[in-house]
């Protein structure tokens, strides 16, 4: 069972007040606490107290788990690939994770969509699963990827359910 503590996710979510304030605060009241500490909080109960796009948000809290955050970005995006013509080698990509043609996947999402937050939702999902090489950390860059697949999968049209499902299976 993957977890996390209310201190980490403080110290992780500082830049964004406004979106972790209130999720802090579910937390806090469903924790039964005032403040934040160092007991592990297991992100399935973050899901279940604040949803997935928060939990999912909440990566960035745990990047030791890169791999998992990974494989859930990756399968946000061929939950919609449906939707568009993806190219062969970004859909290999996806299903196998091989760092060895993440590059040309990503290059690929890229040429199709080159305007980052505009355009093709469903192929915007599979850019940032791919990779998202401006990001020079790659642990952190894997839990920025799953939140950034997640929240273009959904505007895409993804049933949050079956994403919702996949990610309590990856978290325990």
């Amino acid at each position: 069972m993957l977890k996390t503590t209310l201190n980490n996710l403080d110290n992780s979510m500082f830049e964004f007040p406004g979106f972790w304030h209130p999720e802090r605060e579910k937390l806090l009241a469903a924790l039964k606490k005032t403040r934040a500490d160092d007991e592990p909080v297991p992100y399935s109960f973050i899901v279940e107290t604040c949803g997935l796009p928060a939990a999912v948000y909440c990566c960035r809290a745990a990047t030791k788990y890169y791999h998992v955050w990974r494989e859930f970005a990756c399968w946000c995006a061929l939950s919609v690939k449906h939707l568009w013509d993806m190219p062969p080698i970004v859909e290999e990509y996806l299903t196998t994770r091989n760092e060895e043609i993440a590059e040309k996947a990503w290059e690929l999402t890229r040429a199709i969509n080159p305007r980052p937050y505009s355009g093709n939702l469903a192929c915007l999902a599979a850019l940032y699963a791919a990779n998202f090489p401006e990001y020079l950390e790659k642990h952190l860059a894997a839990a920025l990827v799953a939140d950034y697949a997640l929240r273009f999968a959904l505007l895409a049209g993804a049933d949050i359910n079956p994403l919702t499902k996949k990610f309590l299976e990856l978290v325990g």
